[in-house]
Parts: C-alpha cells; sequence; structure tokens
C-alpha cells in the first residue's frame, strides 16, 4: 500500500466548510498548515473551528505568521514568526505543531536550518526538485517524496494543485509517479473561491470543488491501494 498525504495551505475557510467534512466523511485526515496572522480574517478559517479539527486528528500545522517570503528575513525573524503562531495555536488550545510549510514555497538551506533547530521534524515546500519554480505558481506536477533522496525540511509534493493541475493530473501521478516506499504529498489551497490579489488577478493555486471531490472519490475507491495519513506520521 502506497502513502498519500493530503496538505492544505494557510488554514482558509474552505478546509474546515468543504475539506474536512468531505474527507471525514471517507474516513481520511488532511494536515493544514495555518498562517497564524491571517486565521480569522478575511477567507480564512477561526481558531475555534480549527481546534475542532485538531480533536479529530487532523493535523494543524505551522505555515509562519505573516506568510512573506521568509528566504528574504534574517534567521531570527523567522524564529519570531514560527513562535507567534505556536503562541496563537497554543492559546486557542490546539496540539503543538510538529511540521511546517514554507510560505509561498520559498525554502534555501538558512531557512532549513532554522526549523531544524526550533524542534520541527518535517516541512514541505513545493515542486522545485521536478520544475523551475516560476513554473508552479500556478499549479504543478512534482515528484514524492522518498526519505533516502530528499532532506525531511525540504519534503517536496507530488502536486500542487491550480490552474495547472486538477485531477486527471493527480490520478496520472498516483499511477505513474508514486512508488513503493515513497510518499504522495499533495498541495491544495482554496476550494471552490478564486480569492483575488491586490492587483485583481486570481491566484492560480485555487481548485474547483468538483476537482477535489473527483480526487477524494478516487482515492476512497482505491483504499486497498493508498493510505491517506497527516503529515507529521510519515516518519
Amino acid at each position: 500500500m502506497k502513502t498519500v498525504v493530503l496538505t492544505f495551505d494557510d488554514g482558509l475557510r474552505t478546509h474546515y466548510d468543504i475539506a474536512y467534512p468531505t474527507l471525514s466523511k471517507h474516513g481520511f485526515k488532511g494536515t493544514i498548515f495555518a498562517s497564524g496572522e491571517r486565521i480569522g480574517c478575511r477567507d480564512h478559517s477561526e481558531w475555534n473551528k480549527l481546534l475542532k479539527m485538531d480533536k479529530d486528528g487532523f493535523e494543524i500545522a505551522n505555515h509562519s505568521y505573516k506568510h512573506v517570503n521568509v528566504c528574504n528575513e534574517k534567521a531570527e525573524w523567522l524564529q519570531w514568526q514560527i513562535k507567534e503562531t505556536e503562541g496563537l495555536m497554543s492559546a486557542a488550545g490546539i496540539s503543538p505543531p510538529e511540521t511546517f510549510c514554507y510560505p509561498g514555497f520559498h525554502v534555501n538551506e538558512d531557512v532549513k536550518k532554522v526549523v531544524d533547530e526550533m524542534g520541527y521534524k518535517l516541512a514541505r515546500s513545493g515542486c522545485e526538485y521536478a520544475m523551475e519554480f516560476d513554473d508552479f505558481q500556478r499549479g504543478g506536477s512534482g515528484c514524492a517524496y522518498d526519505p533516502d533522496v530528499h532532506s525531511p525540511f525540504q519534503v517536496p509534493c507530488l502536486g500542487v494543485f491550480g490552474d495547472e493541475y486538477s485531477y486527471v493530473d493527480f490520478v496520472v501521478d498516483l499511477q505513474t509517479k508514486l512508488q513503493d516506499g515513497q510518499v504522495g504529498i499533495f498541495c491544495f489551497h482554496n476550494i471552490g473561491i478564486r480569492i483575488k490579489e491586490r492587483d485583481g488577478k486570481t491566484f492560480g493555486v485555487d481548485s474547483s470543488v468538483e476537482d477535489f471531490m473527483k480526487c477524494i472519490e478516487y482515492l476512497s475507491q482505491n483504499k486497498d491501494k493508498y493510505n491517506v495519513v497527516n503529515f507529521r506520521d510519515i516518519i
């Protein structure tokens, strides 16, 4: 049986409203990467809802505080951002985070060192092992995580959902790229809602409700082949 991880970046409302009940219906869990400053704000969920998911066995993990490019910041600033979100999670009664996700997929050696030194055991990135950085900003196909090859502090996505990656790509990647001993990690952002940036353009990493539902149905119909777990459980 092959291992699959479903991750949801930013802690958005649709993660609670759509992903949470859908995954629960099929007996699956998921990992929500909460961006501390944004929780409770526009398009994002509230801490009490993340707490409910935590109580139900979903993983609520750290996605920094301000969701900026951490590669442009000093180590002390990243440490502060991680601690701020840890503090908010603790105040909400949520389990201490064990894993991290780099905002905007930005990562370098200095950033990985900080995350490691702060006691995290895993950190997820994007599709940079398989594609140029700019090429997966609207979704893309990456590679499966191989513990014998990849750093636990730069765990790649097999797929990032968006304008350039959908249900069809998801199935193809599961069937052709995920091998025994590897982990297929998938990244979702908003589901069914197109969030606009300040310039009026929509983000390219939102996905449709239909696509999301089809992915979960596929995994449910193939439970004999795929074991869906939280990100923290792959070690």
